[in-house]
């Protein structure tokens, strides 16, 4: 109990489990320290016994606010809370004129393939269902193009590059592995063929179909939302002067601290002096921004707000206002960050997610949704305080100088480009080191019939280390339901851990929903009965998903390394 809500804190108070603050209070529980770094996950590096979790975000009702939770009821889901956390990506970039992404669906005639297709299709995706023999699943599902003929087990040379004229021009491929009992009939098919040497031959297919792997960068696209250096651009579009920012000091509550902004070419220069008698802090704010957002289209595509900084060591934070909170003047979404020292600028990229509701310094829950399209100002603070009035103890009384270079600016993720579907348990099973250990296991892997879950796993492997922009899904033990009234929930995790059942229809929209993540990750997936009948699953498992934490990051979350796959 104490590690959840030490998770619980962490993440109200930061954003994600990766925060310092987080760090700090799973450490010792003693006063944070907010020192924001660009990497989450690396200031809980080493700190024993915090790990991953994406049951998250109840917080700010149980913890932070000192509410009591209502009994039965999952605060956590609240849909106004989530949609600000994480629009719906594919729904709102449809809606905002943008093209919809094109995604090849490999095993789509599968009972589990074919609902994936048709989910992935609702959810405004571009479809194409790759299908080895028969079509009769998929065909009747509106919209969507089938291909026939679409074999990954038996491919030569040839074969590869009559399967990379079928991905060109996809902008993500999911691979359902699937076989029957006639498969097994065939000569040289088994489960390797299937789930590793299938999966290795799509993989083939997509470099030579020129979906190009993006190892070397994760950098999307990004929009300016200010811009320092013009003062009447395209990004500006009510032209005249560049953005004013005006100062907002504790001078008026009757502190003595004071600062000033100016521009200096490129740059928004703020400087002044904090005082801790009083108040303790400084701050700035733009003019209203309402004209320059409104006229961004696509402004709920993006995932976060990017800023180029220079410092000088102390942790700020960034507030941004919307149309909402109009006539509540005191509150904001706010994120911390490291100003860092030195001659270069650093980048810093603060997803939406990370943006706690304020009043004052002081969390606040439900808060209405964080839309781009309806951001009417934005800020920065210097304060001795963090949130709920602890201590920022990087935050020093004395003069102080910021700067901010280029623009603020709203960047967009790189999507996952391979989505594969395995099996829970394919993890556990390869770090099965005797027979007794085995037998003391979940059913599956004592049976592991035909090793197939060394193979699933070995798969897994390959898509990790092609390069590519990648989600790998693993689903527990499939069961599909009957009747009505019952409302099941999503429950994801990592580290291999979970078990239960989930149906069919909930997988497929597990990977709809995780096509659309940011993150190189591999996670599992169950569902259980929800006691609130009113909870709406979808956004349960949208909160959950933004919870995840990327592979690389698993040994500072207290998650072992992967082992090494058999690759026979």
């Amino acid at each position: 109990r104490g590690v959840v809500a030490v998770k619980m804190v962490a993440l109200a108070c930061r954003g994600r489990p990766g925060g310092s603050l987080g760090a700090k209070v799973g450490a010792k529980m003693g006063q944070p320290v907010i020192s924001r770094t660009r990497s989450p996950g690396q200031s809980v590096a080493g700190r024993a016994g915090v790990r991953a979790s994406a049951s998250l975000r109840t917080a700010f009702r149980k913890l932070l606010v000192g509410g009591k939770e209502r009994e039965g009821e999952e605060v956590a889901a609240n849909e106004n809370e989530v949609k600000a956390i994480a629009p719906e990506p594919m729904a709102e970039e449809h809606a905002a004129g943008v093209p919809k992404r094109r995604v090849g669906i490999v095993g789509a005639n599968g009972q589990l393939g074919s609902r994936i297709a048709g989910e992935m299709s609702s959810a405004g995706w571009d479809v194409t269902a790759l299908t080895r023999s028969s079509k009769d699943r998929v065909e009747a599902l509106e919209g969507v193009r089938v291909v026939e003929g679409f074999d990954t087990t038996d491919v030569d040379d040839e074969g590869v590059l009559r399967m990379a004229s079928e991905l060109r021009g996809l902008d993500c491929i999911v691979i359902v592995p699937s076989s029957s009992r006639s498969d097994y009939e065939r000569d040289g098919f088994t489960p390797f063929s299937n789930e590793l040497e299938g999966v290795r031959n799509v993989l083939r297919g997509l470099d030579e179909a020129g979906l190009k792997a993006t190892n070397s960068s994760r950098r999307g696209p990004t929009r300016k939302l200010v811009d320092f250096g013009f003062s009447s651009c395209s990004h500006n579009p009510a032209g005249g002067a560049k953005v004013a920012f005006r100062p907002l000091d504790d001078t008026l509550m009757g502190g003595l601290s004071s600062s000033s902004a100016f521009y200096a070419g490129d740059c928004l220069c703020w400087t002044g002096e904090v005082k801790f008698e009083g108040g303790g802090f400084c701050g700035i704010r733009s003019e209203d921004l309402a004209e320059r957002t409104r006229a961004m289209k696509d402004a709920e595509t993006y995932d976060g707000i990017e800023l180029r900084v220079q410092g000088d060591g102390q942790t700020y934070k960034i507030g941004v206002r919307t149309e909402d909170l109009r006539e509540r003047p005191g509150c904001s979404f706010q994120a911390s960050f490291v100003a860092p020292e030195g001659v270069d600028f650093a980048t810093v990229r603060i997803p939406f997610e990370d943006f706690v509701f304020v009043d004052q310094t002081r969390c606040v829950p439900d808060p209405p949704p964080l839309l781009a399209s309806k951001i009417i100002s934005l800020g920065f603070v210097l304060s001795r305080y963090s949130y709920n009035r602890s201590t920022n103890t990087n935050c020093r009384p004395g003069k102080f100088l910021f700067r901010a270079s280029g623009a603020i600016t709203l960047y967009r993720e790189r999507r996952a480009q391979v989505v594969l579907v395995s099996s829970a348990a394919c993890e556990r099973n390869q770090m099965i080191s005797s027979e007794e250990e085995r037998m003391a296991d979940i059913p599956i892997v004592q049976l592991n019939p035909k090793s197939v879950l060394n193979a699933k796993y070995a798969g897994e492997c390959a898509v990790r280390n092609s390069g590519y922009q990648y989600v790998v899904v693993r689903p527990v033990g499939l069961k599909d339901r009957e009747g009505e009234g019952e409302v099941f929930v999503t429950e994801v995790s990592q580290g291999d851990t979970l078990a239960g059942t989930i149906s069919r229809d909930e997988v497929a929209r597990a990977v709809a929903e995780a096509a659309a993540v940011p993150h190189r990750v591999t996670f599992e997936v169950a569902s259980r009965e929800s006691p609130n009948k009113r909870v709406d699953p979808a956004a349960v498992l949208r909160r959950q998903l933004r919870s995840l934490q990327p592979d690389h990051r698993r040994p500072a979350l207290g998650i072992p390394p992967f082992p090494k796959p058999d690759c026979n």
